[in-house]
């Protein structure tokens, strides 16, 4: 999930990302709340002609939720062909040792030992 998020966020920056999700959650609450106000079933919401209004709404909700759902499916494999291509044509390093530097596991002895030497000679002054 995070990659997606992340992935979204480089596409459409951080506010723009954070308004569509406010939105589509706003568009759910609305549709929620006019479909409990006709669950409730007050005689002057209970007409046709205001239930198809809300089917129409919520009509209009899902395919907005399936066009963004759409159009963040193609940025996220465009992402991913990308990187994809950028992995690729990325040359793998190749290690080099250098003649002054001891090898990884003897440098870190090395540290220890000056380490230890640097805590005598502070303790002893």
């Amino acid at each position: 999930m995070e990659r997606e998020a992340l992935a979204l966020a480089q596409i459409y920056g951080t506010d723009e990302l954070a308004l569509r999700a406010m939105n589509t959650v706003r568009y759910l609450q609305v549709a929620v709340q006019r479909v409990l106000a006709l669950e409730q079933g007050s005689p002057a919401q209970n007409d046709s002609a205001q239930v198809a209004q809300l089917r129409a709404e919520c009509a209009q909700f899902v395919a907005r939720l399936a066009s963004h759902k759409t159009e963040c499916e193609t940025n996220v494999a465009a992402l991913e062909a990308a990187h994809a291509e950028a992995m690729l044509n990325t040359p793998t390093p190749v290690p080099t040792s250098s003649p002054d530097l001891p090898p990884p596991g003897k440098l870190q002895d090395v540290v220890c030992v000056s380490s230890a030497v640097l805590i005598e000679f502070r303790t002893r002054n």
